[in-house]
């Protein structure tokens, strides 16, 4: 045996922004399959890390909204796939459910379609697929 690899080398791997990407996607690429290995203890960690992490698109939004959209967003997120109630939304977000602020962000949230419902709220299903086995 040459390389025993483990969960830090196996999870970089996987993630293009993480900061061991590269050097653990070279190894990992140049690993011997006769010579080179990892322990099914490593796959199981690797697994249990990655279907821990939030899904990409949830990522990707939440670097793209203004404050309170994303205060919002993440309070549904979290909650996926319970609903919350606008007053839950708002009191988790930081904001009181019938202010212009609170408001207008949970429209662009709408308009966006990463929110969906009225009088219950959830964060839209969409986001969720890729996290679904």
């Amino acid at each position: 045996m040459r390389a025993l690899f483990d969960t830090s080398v196996l999870v970089p791997v996987f993630l293009e922004d993480h900061e061991h990407h590269e050097r653990s996607l070279q190894a990992f690429l140049g690993a011997d399959r006769r010579r080179d290995c990892c322990a099914a203890h490593s796959l199981a960690e690797v697994y249990s890390a990655m279907t821990r992490l939030p899904p990409a698109l949830i990522e990707y939004w939440r670097g793209r909204l203004r404050k309170a959209e994303r205060l919002i967003f993440e309070a549904l997120a979290d909650a996926y796939p319970d609903a919350l109630t606008k007053e839950e939304v708002a009191a988790r977000a930081g904001y009181k459910a019938n202010g212009g602020g609170f408001n207008n962000a949970l429209g662009r949230l709408r308009t966006l379609e990463l929110v969906q419902g009225r009088g219950e709220l959830r964060a839209s299903n969409d986001l969720f697929i890729s996290a679904t086995p």
